[in-house]
């Protein structure tokens, strides 16, 4: 796709946007476009509208995660019975640090994986607990039904001054799987 789009560019775009993009690719190579997006735009700013590559921020924060939990289990094995107790600890204190960064900081907030890991956190916890396991196809539908509900909420209710994320990430976040 970044190559495909990389050619594109380089007819479509002009030299100085160029420069700008090509930044931006190096780091959505690197898988850390997250890092530069936080320091170059905001994501409802005017200008995110020409950064090609915006989208890949959260892909970042997912690489970011996803190299990064899987080690703190590896170190924490032979604490495996605290494991749970220790994952929800961490949960808190990252949506803790979201909360506050939504409202201090919150470019930062929105775009680095240290506050926005609790939302990837809060799946993997959901995705592990037993509740997951409901075999009544029932249950199953309303929980679905509910996830959507709770997703449609978000879209419906939050708009660009909502403060996100924090606390209102926690409507979509907790969705059911």
């Amino acid at each position: 796709m970044v190559v495909l789009i990389m050619v594109l560019a380089y007819f479509l775009l002009l030299p100085a946007e160029y420069v700008g993009f090509d930044w931006s690719t190096l780091f959505a190579g690197l898988s850390i476009s997250n890092i530069y997006f936080s320091n170059h735009t905001g994501y409802f700013d005017a200008p995110a509208a020409t950064q090609i590559l915006l989208h890949t921020w959260s892909l970042g924060v997912e690489e970011q995660f996803y190299l990064v939990f899987p080690l703190l289990v590896l170190l924490t094995t032979r604490y495996a019975p605290k494991l749970l107790n220790m994952s929800i600890g961490l949960l808190l204190i990252r949506s803790g640090l979201s909360a506050v960064g939504a409202f201090e900081n919150p470019q930062p907030t929105f775009y680095l994986a240290p506050a926005r890991a609790w939302e990837l956190l809060l799946g993997v916890l959901l995705a592990i607990y037993p509740w997951t396991m409901v075999r009544r196809s029932a249950v199953r539908n309303l929980m679905a039904l509910l996830g959507l509900a709770m997703i449609g909420f978000s879209i419906i209710a939050y708009s660009v001054d909502t403060p996100f994320p924090g606390a209102t990430a926690l409507v979509p976040s907790w969705a059911p799987p």
